[in-house]
């Protein structure tokens, strides 16, 4: 619309005298768009000169080539593994993606009691945040709020058997996905990490676990990755990977209450 109004939409930037400025967002790509500044005074309205532009296009998407964000800004390498494409690493994302945050630092009792959304960092150490991402319980990850970045889920448990197949089954399929970096590399498996080769590129690392009880285990062993499916009520069907063989295993015998790690799978 040519030479828009107040009874359009508006976006306002404060009170008084002085220089403001507003930043507009949520505009569709490839629109064209009219603005003009006003200002209201006791004397009325008056508007400033017409500014027309179109937005461009969204950025193009290749997978491997291309990284994700999240609301945090945390940024995330990708891989095209088959016809899926993964982030490259797990989620450290802190808020779900509307903004919101998601409860942290719970107690053990409180970690063991909750039915919401929750996460946590292994023995609460910002380096293990930074090596393996957050641990999240599954009803952060089935939280309607979304966990992973816009235009990414928390894969299903059929997808991570998509993944498993394509990999040669879950037999040989943990050697794929395991990351061969060993201790005393910072993030890397314990010896001896076998069947590791990560030909895949998904780079799996040992971020162990917070169990139902709240205690941190593991770490260094094994890596277990939760999907969104609930198996009944109180589970949910997972992954984990470990040091001392090359399969991946699926798993339906873990609570709901467990800390995991989180990969993402683009929609």
């Amino acid at each position: 619309m040519n030479n828009p109004t107040t009874s359009n939409s508006v976006v306002t930037s404060g009170g008084g005298t002085g220089v403001f400025s507003v930043s507009l967002s949520g505009l569709t790509n490839l629109t064209a768009y009219n603005v003009r500044a006003y200002a209201i005074n006791s004397a009325g309205t008056a508007y400033g000169s017409q500014v027309s532009f179109t937005t461009s296009a969204a950025p193009s998407f290749t997978c491997g080539a291309s990284t994700v964000s999240d609301v945090d800004n945390n940024t995330y390498n990708t891989v095209q593994i088959g016809t899926q494409c993964w982030t490259k690493s797990n989620l450290k994302v802190s808020k779900y993606r509307n903004g919101d945050n998601i409860p942290t630092g719970l107690s053990n009792s409180a970690w063991q009691n909750t039915t919401s959304g929750a996460y946590a960092i292994y023995n609460n150490d910002p380096v293990n945040d930074g090596l393996y991402g957050k641990l999240y319980n599954h009803y952060a990850v089935m939280d309607s709020r979304g966990l992973c970045p816009t235009g990414w889920h928390v894969p299903t448990d059929a997808e991570w058997t998509t993944l498993d197949n394509h990999l040669g089954g879950p037999v040989v399929a943990g050697g794929a996905l395991k990351s061969t970096a060993t201790q005393p590399t910072p993030g890397g498996w314990n010896y001896p990490n076998m069947g590791a080769t990560n030909s895949s590129g998904f780079t799996a690392l040992p971020g162990g676990l917070r169990g139902v009880s709240g205690v941190f285990d593991l770490i260094s062993d094994l890596g277990f990755w939760w999907s969104s499916s609930v198996s009944s009520a109180p589970v949910a069907w997972s992954r984990w990977l470990s040091l001392y063989t090359g399969s991946i295993y699926r798993e339906d015998s873990y609570s709901r209450t467990v800390g995991f790690s989180v990969r993402c799978c683009r929609d």
